[in-house]
């Protein structure tokens, strides 16, 4: 057939060769029109909206997309897509050339009273009238209710600024929804066809915020055997043996037996491993439309909490330039001066003992849903760029949040792990970047780093190189890593909702010949050529920038394009492997003829300092740590050493070092000099495992000045009048605390003239205390509390209501409520005790 647009969609026509149309619920959709076919440029808009019901043709079996859609047909169509009711009768007449005989008056009152369509000035509505196409562009982005951006109108031959369409006719062409009639012409008062129609409706409804939005689709596969679901409000679990759509309150236990995946329709996946539990809290997904026609969701917002185990995650991505310039500069975030800049050691026995309370069997459990958001508010360099709606989608942002007991990770666009089990938990990434918050901290893990935390009571480390164990689990899966990657530039390069803009190219500058003097065979067949090939250069773009990530993390993944099956890159290697062998350089030292190995020449450097230097206000019991770039030798108390800067002395101290996290620790002999300047000195004799020598390296950071605070305990209020009967509360406070953690006291009273009814943790905390032991001794007049900081809160300061006891007064008399002498209020500060105590009295009446 002869085309009569001079649009040509890159992607489409290359695709409808490679990826043939799927019968849909309307039945024979090979042939849905008598005059549509696969080959035909907006086939694949035309085919979503007729099997979404939106159009139905002609009685005669034909859609006629070259034919000009009238204000009536456009109506119809409008309302059916936005899935809106025709109104017969309505109180408003909206227009007077319209009335009930009009086979469309219940459509275009319905699009009126919804604001799709208006009039013109004389009142009328003219429904056999053609669209234009500057009328469809603002119909366009009425329907999709789509916020203003900044564009301008780019520009052409026939309309400027100044044209009252100048506005949606520059955002459909930036958007890609409306292609130029021909060159340098949009053609702003000519009839728009049913074609341009179907087109701009299909991408609108995928691409505008409000209609975009849909119910992610995501199905439990099963692997292996030993995987049980737990469905919403239920409390059986239910073995799984075939896939399941999943729902959101969904649970997911895979023994030690089983394995499963969790695929989606935009290529995206999470492998679960043995011995793993989680939960689907969120199933948030946008539309896209592919080049045949169907649609998917895609990942826009899912959120798991993981209970136990590993899991593996793949989040589809184009990876292009923009995303990988997007990673900020630095790897810790919101870390504050003093408390929390120490680096985690060996604390003695005093120093552990209020952090062992929050172990013994208290409910951890997680309380991250305030941190969410975590990982969207990057430091960027320069003015964030205005993100236009069409494109959000697409960009790089936190699409996945795991909330992990310790801690909340905000998965971008990646390859990555996360990890619960007794002794630790954390992430690392594969590919790309993730943004994990802990003790109200945010870090990056950015290619090839791994960030995990031992213990959430104590500042979190920087991220660290993945180990060779690490690397090894990575290793045993990349096949299912090719897997996803293969599917999810199979689905991108498929995806005519991602990037539709540059899709856009007129036939003059695809091919020379004159098609005119062509047949329509032989026009197909030249566009489809021309079009391949660019096709080829945007897929083959995609691939190599995956492929160059994974060589960035040094593991062996290999990444096909989707034209290529796994079999024929397996034939492709040991080919590959010979090129590689005969251009390898041989080794000039006559014999053996084997490859000479590479030599290291690249001096190690540190990579992070703790404290960083110049940083005020470490508390005066800190260790001192530096992390290298590579492996280390000759790092001890000889080449590492710590100095007080006004007299140079050097401080008795002992080196550890750590192979694995290529870290070196210095722990002084004793507390440091409060508010005193130190210089930290790496010198001379620090190498790599090949000898090459470390740069002399020196940061400074100054203790905390001594502490003098007057802290109290007393009960609020301090004076109470009651009448003998009466029920009454006082609350136990802290006043004055710093880095509070721990609390352990008892309140004494008189069991003659109250009992105590309950205790309760302070309303202020009731989420972030737990009580270790709450005894109430009715018989003697004294009730025990203590009470830890739960997992991962840090300490508390200023004010603390620690707690509220509930008392029942018994008889007339004078009561007073005091502490015992043995109380304590544990902190990380030694200097820091209680000074004054307080007592309530209570006068109970007859």
């Amino acid at each position: 057939m002869i085309f009569k647009k001079t649009i040509v969609l890159l992607v489409v026509l290359s695709f409808l060769l490679v990826f043939p149309a799927v019968a849909g619920a309307r039945g024979d959709t090979d042939r849905m029109f008598n005059d549509v076919e696969k080959e035909y440029i907006d086939y694949p808009f035309i085919k979503y909206l007729w099997e979404s019901g939106v159009i139905a043709g002609f009685p005669d079996g034909t859609f006629r997309p070259g034919e000009n859609i009238t204000r009536a047909q456009a109506a119809k169509v409008l309302v059916l897509a936005g899935g809106l009711t025709a109104t017969s009768s309505s109180s408003e007449k909206y227009f007077a050339d319209m009335d009930e005989n009009h086979w469309a008056y219940g459509m275009i009152q319905s699009a009126a009273g919804a604001g799709l369509l208006m009039g013109y000035p004389d009142g009328n509505f003219r429904p056999e009238q053609p669209v234009s196409r500057a009328e469809l562009a603002t119909l366009l982005l009425r329907f999709g209710n789509t916020p203003r951006v900044n564009v301008e109108l780019p520009e052409l031959a026939d309309m400027n600024a100044t044209h009252w369409a100048a506005y949606p006719v520059g955002v459909v062409l930036k958007a890609g929804l409306l292609g130029l009639s021909g060159k340098d012409a949009f053609a702003p008062e000519e009839p728009a066809t049913r074609s341009d129609m179907a087109r701009g409706l299909a991408l609108i409804k995928t691409l505008s915020p409000d209609l975009r939005k849909v119910q992610l689709a995501g199905k439990l596969a099963v692997k292996k055997n030993g995987v049980f679901l737990l469905p919403k409000d239920t409390q059986t679990r239910h073995p799984v043996s075939e896939a399941v759509l999943l729902s959101v309150g969904d649970t997911i236990i895979v023994d030690q037996n089983g394995e499963a995946e969790i695929v989606f329709e935009d290529g995206s996946g999470i492998r679960i491993n043995p011995n793993t539990e989680l939960e689907i809290k969120k199933l948030d997904g946008f539309l896209f439309l592919r080049t045949d026609g169907t649609t998917g969701s895609a990942v826009d917002r899912l959120e798991i909490k993981l209970k136990k185990g590993v899991i593996h995650g793949a989040l589809a991505s184009r990876y292009n330039e923009k995303e990988e310039k997007a990673a900020p500069t630095t790897s810790l975030k919101k870390m504050q001066p003093g408390y929390g800049m120490e680096a985690p050691g060996n604390p003695g026995e005093e120093g552990l003992a209020p952090v062992l309370l929050a172990y013994k069997g208290v409910d951890t459990a997680s309380v991250y849903s305030g941190l969410y958001a975590a990982g969207e508010q990057e430091e960027q360099a320069g003015p964030a760029e205005e993100v236009a709606w069409w494109q959000e989608p697409y960009e790089q942002r936190t699409r996945v949040v795991v909330d992990m007991p310790w801690g909340v990770a905000a998965i971008r666009s990646t390859f990555w792990t996360n990890w619960v089990t007794s002794d630790s938990q954390g992430t690392n990434v594969l590919v790309g970047q993730a943004v994990v918050s802990v003790g109200g901290r945010q870090v990056v893990v950015d290619l090839g780093m791994s960030f995990k935390i031992a213990d959430p009571l104590r500042p979190p480390e920087l991220p660290a190189k993945m180990t060779e164990d690490e690397k090894k689990e990575w290793a045993e899966i990349k096949s299912w890593v090719q897997e996803r990657v293969e599917k999810i530039l199979k689905e991108v390069a498929q995806n005519l909702s991602a990037n539709p803009q540059v899709t856009l190219v007129q036939k003059d500058q695809v091919v020379t010949t004159k098609l005119e003097t062509l047949t329509p065979e032989q026009q197909n067949a030249i566009i489809e050529q021309e079009l391949q090939t660019k096709l080829n250069q945007i897929t083959n773009e995609i691939t190599e920038r995956y492929k160059g990530l994974f060589k960035e993390t040094g593991l062996d993944i290999n990444i096909s394009g989707p034209g290529t099956s796994a079999n024929e890159q397996q034939q492709q290697q040991p080919q590959q492997q010979q090129q590689q062998q005969e251009q390898q350089p041989v080794s000039s030292g006559g014999g053996g003829g084997h490859s000479s190995s590479p030599v290291d020449t690249v001096a190690p450097t540190v990579t992070a300092t703790s404290p960083v230097d110049g940083t005020t206000g470490v508390a005066v019991n800190s260790s001192i740590t530096v992390t290298f770039s590579e492996e280390i030798r000759g790092v001890n108390e000889n080449t590492f050493t710590l100095k007080r800067s006004n007299d140079n002395s050097v401080v008795a101290a002992s080196v550890f070092y750590d192979a694995a996290k290529r870290t070196a620790t210095l722990v002084p002999a004793g507390d440091l000099a409060a508010g005193t300047r130190y210089s930290v000195v790496l010198t001379g004799g620090i190498t790599d495992t090949a000898g090459n020598a470390l740069a002399s390296y020196t940061f400074y950071f100054t203790t905390a000045e001594g502490i003098t605070v007057t802290t109290e305990l007393n009960f609020i209020p301090a004076m109470l009048n009651i009448t003998a009967g009466d029920t009454f509360s006082v609350d136990v406070v802290a006043k004055n605390v710093q880095d509070l953690y721990g609390v352990d006291l008892e309140v004494l009273y008189d069991p003659a003239l109250a009992e105590a009814q309950y205790v309760v943790s302070g309303a202020a905390w009731n989420e972030e205390w737990a009580f270790v032991q709450n005894g109430i001794d009715n018989k003697s007049g004294k009730i025990s509390m203590i009470l830890t900081r739960k997992k991962p809160y840090g300490g508390c300061n200023g004010l603390v209501t620690i707690g509220t006891v509930v008392f029942k007064s018994l008889s007339p008399g004078a009561l007073r409520l005091s502490f015992s002498s043995q109380h304590d209020l544990c902190n990380s500060i030694p200097e820091f005790i209680v000074h004054q105590v307080s007592a309530c009295d209570v006068d109970i009446l007859r």
